[in-house]
C-alpha cells in the first residue's frame, strides 16, 4: 500500500464493486455522527492493512469513508454503533468493530470477515 494513499470516501457500499474490484478487501470507516472525516482512524486502517497485505498474495487491502447521511450510512447506523470500520473480504464476508477502533479490533474484524460465513452487523442489507 502506497504511503500517500488516503481513505477514498463513497456514498453507497455498492460502489466498492466498481472502486475496489481489484482488491482483496476493504476497510470502509463509518463516522459517528457529529465526526469529521478529520477523525477517521486512517493510521490505524492502514498499519493493519500492511500487516494483512504480505498474506494475501500480492492482494491489497483498500481504504475507504462512508458518506455520512447517505442511505447505506443511515442503514449500517441503525444496526451498529457509530464510530465502526466494516471489514470486507471479496467473496467471504463482513467483520465488524465499533466504538474504541483498535489496531486489535481491526485484525478482529478482518479475520472475522475472511471466514465464509462471516458476518458481523447481525443480518440485513450490509451482509448481502
Amino acid at each position: 500500500m502506497a504511503e500517500e494513499e488516503e481513505v477514498q470516501v463513497i456514498e453507497e457500499l455498492a460502489q466498492l464493486s466498481s472502486v475496489a474490484s481489484d482488491m482483496a478487501g476493504v476497510f470502509v470507516f463509518l463516522p459517528g455522527r457529529n465526526e469529521t472525516k478529520a477523525q477517521t482512524p486512517v493510521g490505524l486502517m492502514r498499519n493493519v492493512a500492511r500487516k494483512i497485505e504480505p498474506r494475501l498474495s500480492g492482494g491489497k487491502i483498500g481504504l475507504f469513508a462512508l458518506q455520512a447521511g447517505s442511505s447505506d450510512y443511515e442503514q449500517v447506523a441503525s444496526q451498529i454503533p457509530l464510530p465502526c470500520v466494516l471489514a470486507i473480504v471479496r467473496g467471504q464476508g463482513i467483520g465488524v468493530t465499533a466504538g474504541n477502533i483498535t489496531e486489535h479490533s481491526l485484525l478482529r474484524a478482518y479475520a472475522t470477515a475472511s471466514e465464509p460465513s462471516g458476518c458481523g452487523c447481525g443480518g440485513g442489507r450490509c451482509c448481502g
